[in-house]
């Protein structure tokens, strides 16, 4: 009787499948039934009551499938950057956008099947790591950069000529906003 009400209810696909195997787990803890009519009537309730979750399946079935194409495309992407980038002459600020951009690609192409995933998991997270060294790199290089500048906008507060410290701390910003990430 509960598995047929079950199969009238209008519940999400997920939370209708839980029920259906915990039902289908009670029964069996029941030692099933030595009815063969009643039992018929348990699998067809059982059988009916799945239908919805089989098309929602069906669908979460693709879904991973393309979401996986898209993580596969993504790796071979982020390889061309890591491995054919000029990296002494690499567009920072693109670089960085870049690393961003892919991480939120990656988490936006789920839910993948898990035993697919793993492999390319591993080769996302190492691409990352290598743009992340090269980017670390960079903004090490950067931060000695500004640290200059800094120094240099704190000798510019003794400046007795308000107008060269003006002069001075405008052309100080614009050498901070040049430097980059």
């Amino acid at each position: 009787d509960a598995m047929e009400r079950l199969a009238e209810q209008s519940l999400p696909p997920q939370d209708k499948a839980i029920k259906i195997k915990e039902m289908q787990k009670e029964w069996k803890s029941l030692g099933g039934a030595s009815d063969e009519a009643l039992w018929l009537r348990f699998k067809s309730a059982s059988d009916l009551a799945y239908e919805p979750c089989k098309a929602y399946n069906a669908e979460q079935d693709v879904l991973k499938s393309n979401n996986l194409l898209k993580r596969q495309t993504l790796i071979e992407q982020l390889s061309v950057l890591v491995e054919n980038n000029d990296w002494p002459n690499a567009d920072w600020k693109a670089a960085d956008q870049i690393n961003r951009k892919a991480r939120e690609e990656w988490r936006a192409a789920f839910p993948v099947d898990h035993k697919a995933n793993r492999s390319i998991q591993k080769q996302f997270n190492k691409l990352l790591d290598q743009l992340d060294g090269h980017l670390a790199k960079e903004r090490a290089r950067n931060l000695i950069l500004k640290e200059q500048i800094v120094e240099k906008a704190l000798a510019l507060i003794s400046l007795e000529d308000l107008d060269q410290a003006i002069n001075s701390a405008k052309s100080l910003q614009k050498d901070w906003q040049d430097i980059g990430i």
